[in-house]
């Protein structure tokens, strides 16, 4: 699938700008609810920092779902172009696959009780996501990360591949629905070989829940007569509708397996398989709809941690007006509660014991004690002749024999019994799991039972979320080395005698079979210990999360209900802290349906940069006399001018310090920057060097956008007109006397350029340059003709635009901790976009240079 393009003069598409300017607003919208949670609610702010991470990383979850066997992974082999993800007749584990974009194609496994991902060659998934290279997910395989130089993935896309539900791998069911909470759109897949089933629908209704944007496919209508695809098609989309209470919908019937072998110029083979109408539907998604569900996903997340915050700061103001009445206070009972809750886990992790020991009783030793049986009615090991073995010693050589023979078997038992083992412990966290959540969610219950407080903000699916517990066992993976029994060995009773060979193997047999049932016994005695000692590790791996989650809630609250009155005011829990709640809150709901409904942004209520720009830019400034030179070995002396210049220069430097913060934080400050089409060129590069990159970039795209505005007012002017409008995007360039030198030496360079461009060669030459700063443009249009005036406009409009959207990037990213995602563009856009706008440094400085 292709992307938008850009257009003839080199402009950002406008789908894609307003994309970009949206995500901005959404930034600047989860910044401030970000700091108001980091001091109101700090138990809560973690949250918000993932979704700015999320942000940061541009990244659109696209996840395929559907019941096993619906062609779900062939049809994202065939949306990709190639047949990377493998298929069979058996169903996929219950592992997450995600494919990503990346330079070359790469594969990584996350599994349970593994600290690092492991990178493994991506001929090998097959061992890892399907039923007969990991049957029953004995690797305990948890997600698989893909990445592949595939263009459908660009722009931060994961499509993502869930287990299929309905099989009998319960576990593939729960990894899926687990899953759906981080999907942002869905391709619901069914197919033509059998009709929807009721678990198909059901499954269905949890999707709704979470997902927004549903495409629904078809697919194998391959197999399907010509005649009867229509009518297969209709009841489909009949059924669909009905059930999702919509007049139609729109379904995909497609082929996957015909799209993916067909050759992509064969327009007609394509139109067969029916992939082009999802193809272009999906590309229409991703360049037009993407803000609606991407950025609307991010805000919902957002405005549920805000209310649930509110529900946790109505208890702690209940708990507050408790403690004043003079009637026991709520928080002193937590400690008692929570101790109860502490025997109850303990019970849980008891039953867990339990369960463990009964199982071991009933199931292992049986188990363990037909293979002893079988074990000892087995041959023993017997050299075909007497030469085989030593003559001088063959006991010693025939009890290798049988000890390679019991680690055989061992390791044997242990293949077949490994899904038996991890079904037993799947079967142990699902029995406990609804009493450690419920566990999980008593302590905001209890204290919300305390105080009177409406119960409903418990009963929300992020809430309920937020106290799953998700831990599941580890793979059971026993070394080889934990399989071997030291037999010790047998001394030859014989061996002080001269006896013939024949006569010492057989004497060395009946002294072996006398000792094989201890060798046996000394055998399952270890795959005992192999197996009992994975699940006690399961049982413990149980008691130290649930203590570790137990623990974080008793932290958690205690934090909201044990702050006193002068910590509430200080962190922001008075009388206007209600009302601040609500401003964001409002606000991020009318952002959210605005994207959904494709209207104008609405404005925040506060300054779209300020939400962290307190910490950002105020740091400590250097007096004049201290600051850093620009390059290794150069000096700023502030000598060769007169007292004026150095007392204006002064209090400029002291109007600045207060100046740059004010800019990046107050409203009035910043209509006033764009009134004044911001600084000259001299005190721009004063600002520049007393605010950081953070700062500028927090300032600077309004004024830039206004900048681009303007200009594009001037499409079609004659020249001589151009000059006069630029002249009102320069703040100040006539009133400041620092720059009537500088303005010479220009206009007499402008000249110059202009007398050159009017030779085809160098204009030509000219035109090849990438951008040109404002003053500039300003100077040098006054020289040439209508057509290349326009021209090198529409070019200065175009890196504009992409400064601006540059430094909105740097800004998100930057928040989000995610600086490594950052491009050199984006670093440097700072420094280009005042370049560009007032002209290198070098030409505004006020200090003499070396």
């Amino acid at each position: 699938m292709t992307e938008p393009a850009a257009d003839a003069m080199g402009e950002a598409e406008p789908p894609l700008r307003s994309y970009l300017l949206a995500k901005q607003s959404v930034a600047d919208c989860l910044r401030g609810i970000g700091k108001f949670l980091q001091g109101s609610a700090p138990w809560a702010s973690d949250r918000l920092r993932d979704l700015m991470t999320r942000l940061g990383e541009d990244r659109l979850q696209l996840v395929v779902l559907g019941q096993f066997k619906r062609g779900k992974t062939s049809l994202m082999n065939a949306i990709i172009r190639r047949p990377l993800l493998p298929t069979g007749a058996l169903p996929v584990t219950s592992a997450v696959t995600s494919l990503r974009y990346g330079p070359s194609v790469r594969a990584a496994v996350k599994r349970a009780g593994r600290a690092f991902n492991e990178e493994i060659p991506v001929a090998s998934l097959p061992e890892f996501v399907t039923e007969r290279g990991n049957p029953g997910n004995r690797k305990r395989v948890l997600s698989v990360a893909v990445e592949v130089p595939a263009p459908f993935l660009r722009r931060g896309l994961h499509f993502v591949d869930t287990p299929g539900i309905g099989s009998a791998n319960e576990r593939a069911t729960e990894t899926t629905l687990g899953f759906l909470p981080e999907a942002d759109a869905a391709i619901f897949v069914t197919s033509a070989d059998g009709p929807m089933s009721r678990a198909e629908l059901e499954f269905l209704d949890c999707v709704r829940k979470h997902v927004r944007k549903l495409f629904f496919v078809l697919n194998k209508v391959d197999q399907l007569a010509a005649d009867e695809r229509g009518e297969v098609v209709n009841d489909t989309a009949r059924l669909l509708a009905c059930r999702l209470g919509a007049e139609s919908v729109r379904l995909y019937p497609v082929s996957a397996t015909r799209a993916l072998v067909a050759d992509p110029a064969d327009a007609e083979a394509l139109a067969e398989s029916g992939f082009p109408a999802l193809e272009n539907a999906l590309a229409t998604f991703l360049s037009e709809e993407r803000q609606s569900v991407f950025l609307a996903a991010l805000l919902d997340r957002a405005i549920a941690a805000l209310e649930e915050t509110r529900f946790m700061l109505g208890l702690r103001r209940r708990a507050l007006e408790q403690k004043s009445g003079g009637g026991g206070s709520t928080a002193d009972r937590l400690p008692s509660r929570f101790d109860e809750l502490e025997k109850e886990r303990r019970a849980v992790v008891a039953h867990v014991t339990r369960l463990i020991a009964e199982w071991t009783a009933n199931v292992l030793d049986p188990a363990l004690e037909r293979f002893a049986a079988e074990t000892l009615s087995a041959d023993l090991p017997s050299p075909r002749t007497s030469s085989a073995v030593s003559p001088e010693r063959p006991g010693a050589e025939m009890r290798r024999m049988v000890d390679e023979r019991l680690k055989e078997r061992s390791a044997a038992w242990i293949r077949n019994n490994v899904e038996s083992v991890h079904a037993f412990a799947d079967a142990v966290v699902r029995e406990v799991r609804p009493d450690v959540e419920s566990l999980l969610r008593e302590p905001e219950r209890f204290a919300a039972s305390l105080l009177g407080a409406n119960e409903r903000a418990l009963q929300s699916e992020e809430n309920a979320s937020s106290a799953a517990w998700d831990w599941i066992a580890p793979a059971f993976e026993p070394r080889e080395a934990d399989l071997g029994v030291d037999l010790g060995e047998i001394e030859d009773a014989d061996s002080r005698l001269p006896l013939p060979p024949a006569l010492a193997v057989r004497f060395a047999r009946r002294r072996l079979a006398r000792q094989l049932p201890k060798d046996v016994e000394r055998t399952v005695s270890g795959l005992r210990r192999v197996v009992v000692g994975y699940l006690n590790g399961c049982a413990l791996g149980i008691d130290v999360s649930t203590a570790g989650r137990l623990a974080g809630e008793h932290r958690r609250l205690e934090l909201v209900m044990t702050a006193s009155a002068d910590e509430e005011e200080t962190e922001g829990g008075g009388a206007d802290t209600a009302v601040r709640m609500q401003s964001l809150l409002t606000h991020a709901v009318a952002l959210r349906d605005a994207l959904l409904r494709h209207e104008p942004i609405p404005q925040a209520p506060v300054s779209a940069a300020t939400a962290e720009a307190d910490t950002a830019t105020a740091q400590p400034r250097k007096t004049r006399a201290e600051r850093p030179s620009d390059q290794a070995g150069e000096t700023r002396p502030v000598t060769g001018t007169c007292v004026i210049c150095s007392a204006a220069s002064d209090a400029i430097f002291d109007f600045l310090c207060h100046y740059q913060y004010a800019i990046a934080t107050d409203p009035a400050s910043q209509r006033q920057f764009l009134a004044s089409c911001g600084l000259c060129p001299t005190h721009t590069w004063h600002l520049e060097r007393l605010s950081s990159r953070r700062g500028l970039c927090a300032s600077y795209p309004s004024l830039l956008d206004q900048t681009a505005n303007r200009m594009r007012g001037m499409y079609g002017l004659p020249a001589a007109g151009l000059a006069r409008r630029l002249d009102a995007l320069l703040s100040g360039a006539d009133a400041c006397p620092a720059c009537g030198t500088r303005r010479r030496v220009e206009q007499e360079a402008a000249e110059r350029l202009a007398q050159d461009l009017r030779r085809p060669e160098e204009r030509a030459a000219f035109e090849r340059s990438p951008w040109l700063c404002v003053p500039h443009l300003r100077l040098l249009i006054t020289g040439v003709d209508g057509d290349t005036a326009e021209g090198l406009l529409r070019s200065c409009v175009r890196r504009v635009v992409d400064l601006s959207d540059s430094m909105r990037e740097y800004t998100i990213k930057h928040d989000a901790l995610r600086r490594s995602l950052l491009t050199e563009e984006e670093i440097q856009a700072s420094r280009q976009s005042l370049v560009l706008l007032v002209g290198e440094r070098y030409l505004s400085r006020t200090e003499p240079e070396e």
